[in-house]
Order: structure tokens, then sequence, then C-alpha cells
């Protein structure tokens, strides 16, 4: 207490002591250091607030809002509403809190719509109803829970069932995807988001599901997946021949890369393929590698008495009246009968020629040459040889499996790439950065500017205590209003007796050498 009292009577000492110009400069450079001083703490205190959700639905921020301001956790809306920040130490402990109360919902109705004890009583028709709701939004939600998609929206067709078989109809569901900006789902995906939607719907087949995506491109269901549609092969062998050609391009781009440089080479393949679909079957005969397949031999012989009848020739003998002669001769009779039967070698061929072979491939190839600076600090452009273009173009055909009999074609033209676009992106990436860097430039430019005030106020104070405190002693005969506070009589007195109490010794010294140089004078 007594080194605070002691040291606001010398404060006051001081100003009392000060001109009025020094009592207005010292009072206006206190007050400036003041607000400065509050206005910089108030900007550091400030929290740094993240994102707490995008992409809300109006209902979803609503309910978000609400317990925000129940917690008494601060927030700032942004994108009409649709993004909500919060201070960043804050944002997973606030979307656990969010959780637990099932918040957001994602725009849809779920099963909890059965939680609400007021629906006791509701009629079966609005039971079936809510139910056919509830199960849309989980469905719905489910789907959103892909990287790929933003939003889904999931319309199902559940018909009653009726007591007769002819009159039962099957259940239809419809699926509406919103995908982010650039993304793409994969064959698998789609295919996996059908199968979700026709397990979850009883009785539902995966012919009866129909995706579309937000610009209205069917990606599954009707005849994109009818094998005997016209335009599910035209859809597909042209998929198919897409990814032929990117693969082929991105094989002699990336064997180009190294050798001309990055953006010195365009890349462009075209694919025939043949989508015939052929089956035949062959029969093949070897005339010279004929065998016996089966051989049947017969042999039978008969032997016995045999009569001879005979007469004179004329009517009488002929109708039998006349004398006929008879006579014993005996016999033999052999029969020989052989069958043989060859089969000839025979090979049978079932030949089914397999959809999309490449019949021809055609690439195109833009080269880019070198460039010089001249003396003039200007770009001069330098083709490539023809050597150059030669080994160019045996790499391409290497990467793409070159066939002369199929009539492949390889195209390499060496031309000077237009690059003015590329600068002037360069150039607005420039202004983006130094638009960024601007954008900080006053926090830095205040952080400057309190320093430099605060130290030109400590330099003030500073120099108006030492002005003050090394005052000239006044000269014989001239009188000076001015005191300097150590040369006051009660504050020398008090020090001189606290010096005396601490150290008697050192204050002796001191007036012996004070008696010393006044004999001197």
């Amino acid at each position: 207490m007594g080194f605070l009292k002691q040291l606001t009577q010398q404060i006051l000492s001081i100003w009392q002591k000060l001109e009025t110009r020094q009592k207005v400069t010292l009072a206006v450079s206190v007050v400036a250091f003041l607000v400065i001083f509050i206005l910089f703490l108030s900007w550091a205190s400030r929290p740094d607030y993240s994102l707490l959700y995008s992409n809300l639905s109006l209902e979803d921020a609503g309910q978000i809002v609400k317990k925000l301001k129940e917690d008494k956790i601060p927030y700032y809306i942004k994108n009409g509403g649709k993004a909500i920040f919060v201070p960043s130490s804050q944002v997973y402990e606030t979307r656990l809190n969010l959780a637990m109360e099932g918040i957001p919902k994602g725009g849809q109705v779920g099963f909890e719509i059965f939680d609400n004890t007021g629906l006791i009583g509701m009629t079966n028709f609005m039971e079936r109803v809510n139910y056919q709701r509830a199960l849309q939004g989980e469905l719905a939600r489910t789907i959103e829970s892909l990287d790929e998609i933003v939003a889904a929206r999931v319309h199902l067709v559940l018909p009653d069932k009726s007591p007769f078989i002819g009159e039962q109809s099957h259940p239809r569901a419809s699926v509406v995807v919103k995908l982010r900006p650039g993304a793409m789902l994969r064959k698998d995906q789609i295919y996996g988001i059908a199968q979700l939607v026709t397990g979850s719907v009883e009785s539902l087949k995966t012919q009866d599901v129909t995706i579309v995506d937000q610009s209205g491109s069917i990606l599954f269901g009707g005849e994109v997946n009818n094998p005997s549609s016209s335009f599910y092969l035209t859809t597909n062998q042209i998929q198919l021949k897409k990814e032929v050609e990117n693969y082929l391009a991105s094989k002699v781009q990336s064997l180009l890369l190294p050798v001309v440089g990055p953006d010195k080479a365009v890349v462009k393949v075209d694919v025939n393929l043949d989508f015939d679909q052929i089956t035949r079957t062959e029969e093949h005969y070897d005339p010279e590698g004929k065998v016996v397949k089966s051989e049947v031999r017969r042999e039978e012989s008969k032997q016995g008495t045999g009569t001879v009848v005979g007469g004179t020739p004329g009517v009488k003998t002929n109708l039998g009246k006349g004398a006929i002669l008879t006579a014993g001769n005996p016999g033999k009779e052999t029969t020989e009968e052989s069958e043989l039967q060859y089969a000839v070698n025979k090979r049978i061929e079932h030949i089914i020629k397999g959809v999309g072979n490449i019949k021809r491939i055609s690439v195109a190839v833009a080269v880019d040459g070198t460039y010089k600076v001249g003396p003039d600090g200007k770009k001069k452009y330098i083709p490539r040889s023809a050597r150059d273009i030669e080994n160019l173009s045996s790499i391409v055909k290497q990467a793409v499996g070159y066939d002369e009999t199929r009539g492949d074609k390889v195209s390499i033209i060496n031309v000077p790439f237009d690059t003015s676009s590329k600068e002037e992106e360069q150039i607005y990436w420039q202004k983006v950065s130094r638009w960024e860097l601007l954008k900080h430039l006053p926090r830095y430019i205040g952080i400057g500017l309190a320093a430099f005030i605060l130290f030109f106020l400590l330099k003030t104070m500073t120099k108006i205590f030492t002005s003050t405190a090394q005052a000239p002693s006044p000269v014989a005969g001239q009188r000076t209003e001015k005191v300097s506070p150590f040369e006051d009589e009660q504050w020398l007195r008090q020090r001189v007796f606290q010096l005396a109490e601490k150290d008697p010794r050192k204050v002796a010294q001191i007036i012996k050498v004070w008696i010393t140089n006044h004999g001197r004078a």
C-alpha cells in the first residue's frame, strides 16, 4: 500500500508540473491507446467460425437455429439460410447434440412419424399413407448418405392387394438424385441403389425401378436396362466405344507426356468396333480318314433232287395229252451276300463371334513445337524435325497396337498451340490470389497500426517524463517556475530518512562526498 501511495503521489506531482500542451498530448495519447487496445482485444477474442451444415432445407435450418438459440451458441447464416456457421471450437459438439435431437432430418419424414401418439384412432387409409411417406423418407435418407449425392427423393406406388389373382398389380418405384458438381455415379452404384429400393419394398422387382438425375437423364430402368431394346444396345455400344477410345488415348498421352512435356500434345482416338452377333455351325469331313464302321456277311446253300419234264414238241404235249417223259437230276445252290458300312471323319464346330472386336483404329495427335526467347524478349516458335515426328509416330503405333492389315491410321501434326487462354487464366488466378491477400491485408494493417501507435505513445510518455525529470536547475539571479520532482524538499527528506535507516554507512559516504565537494567549490 505504501508503494502504491507513493507512486500515486509521484504521478500527481508530475501531472501538476506539466504544461497544458503536454497534458493535452498525454491525455489524448492515453485515450487513443485505450480505445485501440480495447478494439484489438475485441477483434482478437472474436471466435473463428466454421461450417456446421450446408445445403439445408428451410425446415431443417429453422430447427437448427431454434436449437442454437436455446443453447445460446453464437451463429450466423449464409447462402440464403442454407448454410449455418458456428464457432470452430463448438462444431463437433453441436453436431452431436443436434444428432441426438434427430436434426437435421434432410427435409424427409421417416418412421419417426409414428412416434406421435396423436395418430391413435387414425383410419386404415391414413396409416397406409403415413407408412408410404415414412418408407419414402427413409429410403431417401439412405441414398443421400452416398458421397456423390446431395439430395434424393423417392416415389413409391404401392397398390392395394386384391383377392383376385388376375387383378394383382406390382409396386413401382422412382428415384430422383441430385449429384454434386462434377460427380458421377458408377454403374455398380446405380445398380446398388436399385437393389436397395427393391429390397426395401415388398414384391418390388428390379425392372420396376427407375432412377433419374437432376437433368432428367435415365440412369436405370425403362429401355436403358432392357437387353432386347435397341436403345439399350445403342447406349451400351456407345459407352463401350467411349471407354476403349479413352483407354487408348490415355495410353498415348502418358507416353508422350515425358517426351514432349505437359500440355504439349493432344491425342484423340476413334475406334470402329464390330458389334455384329454371329453364330456359325461348321461340319468338316475327312475322306482320307474313312474306317469300317460295320460289316454284314450272309451265305445260303441248297442241295436236293431235281425233276426234268420233256416230250414230243407239239400241241398235244403242251396240253399234257402227248407222251411225257420225266427224268431225275440231282442239284446244289449256294447264295452269298456281304455288306460293309464305312464311317468318314466329321468335325462339328459351333462358333459364336464375340461383339466389340476392333475393326479399325484412327489416331490423331497434335504436337506443339519448341520455343526460344529472342533478343527482343518475345517467344519464337521452332517446329519439330521430321525425325522427331517419325519417332513420335512409332511411339503412338506401339501404344495403340497398330495393325496395317486392319487399315489403322496414325496422323501426327506439328502445329503451334494457342496459349492465350492459359495466360489469361494465369493472370486471373494471380488477381484472385492478390484479392485474397487484400482481404486479409486490413487485419495485418490493423495489427501494425496498433503496434505503431503503442510504440508512439510509449515514446511520447517516456519523453514527457524524461523532460520533466531532467529540467535545468535555476541560474543565479534568474527565477524559474519549473521545479523538478526530485528537488521537492519533503520528498527528498523522506528518501534520505529511508536510505539512512536501511544503509547508514552509504548515507555517511554520500554526506562526506558532499562536504568534500562543497569545500573544493
